[in-house]
């Protein structure tokens, strides 16, 4: 997870959506093979016995859903809770996978600085540059199915972005709970959308009524592209 108290903003990146373009995987553990039957009739859900983006453990009273990487994401209380809760990534992977492929002009979007795994506590900041002048949304799709808006993030920040100019967003954030794999993309538009002002520095889940207006909108932008970040606690590094 990347949070960004810097500007004001709140900025996560989160485990999991490790195939934005396949299935979610789900791996269930001993004893919960009854689940199996209502996971899979979810449409973009493969069950899996290895390698998974979710792993579903019973727990307290209901069950724990972890990341691939071990990290808690959450708890439900029943098995409707717990499809509820895996229906919200699924809707999340609609954003992350969204392409065009007849895109005339290419988006770029860069960490600025280290490169790779990027550490607890560490600051992290981003750089854009297209080929067209155009309008630059960039959004975090995190884990728990959260869409947050990193930029624009100020009314101030609604201008259009000339061609070849670069945009730096430098110590926009820092690595903090949870770790794992996050997803960052950037949606250029050649006109202003009219509803972008609703969206400055927003947070948003599939459940709220504004998603599919968000999804609409995104399904509208003339390029994309999509970044992944990898992060870890710093105990990690520490115990190599």
């Amino acid at each position: 997870m990347l949070d960004q108290p810097v500007f004001g903003r709140k900025v996560k990146t989160s485990p999991c959506l490790t195939s934005p373009d396949g299935p979610l995987r789900i791996r269930l553990d001993h004893g919960l093979e009854n689940q199996a039957g209502a996971l899979a009739r979810l449409d973009g859900v493969e069950i899996s016995d290895r390698e998974a983006d979710l792993f579903v453990m019973a727990g307290g009273n209901g069950y724990r859903l972890y990341a691939a990487n071990g990290f808690l994401l959450t708890e439900a209380v029943d098995q409707n809770e717990l499809v509820k809760k895996i229906k919200r990534r699924l809707e999340a992977k609609k954003l992350v996978g969204l392409t065009f492929p007849d895109q005339d002009f290419n988006v770029f979007l860069d960490l600025i600085g280290r490169q790779g795994v990027l550490v607890e506590k560490e600051r992290v900041g981003f750089k854009i540059r297209t080929e067209a002048d155009c309008y630059v949304l960039l959004l975090n799709v995190a884990s728990n199915g959260e869409i947050n808006v990193i930029y624009p993030a100020f009314s101030d920040e609604l201008g259009i972005l000339p061609a070849g100019r670069e945009l730096s967003l430098p110590d926009i954030g820092r690595v903090v709970p949870p770790f794992g794999t996050d997803y960052l993309k950037v949606l250029a538009f050649r006109q202003r959308p009219q509803e972008l002002e609703r969206y400055l520095g927003v947070t948003i889940t599939p459940e709220d009524p504004g998603y599919a207006d968000l999804l609409a909108l995104a399904r509208r932008a003339s390029a994309q592209t999509t970044l992944q970040v990898q992060t870890c606690e710093g105990k990690e590094i520490a115990n190599h």
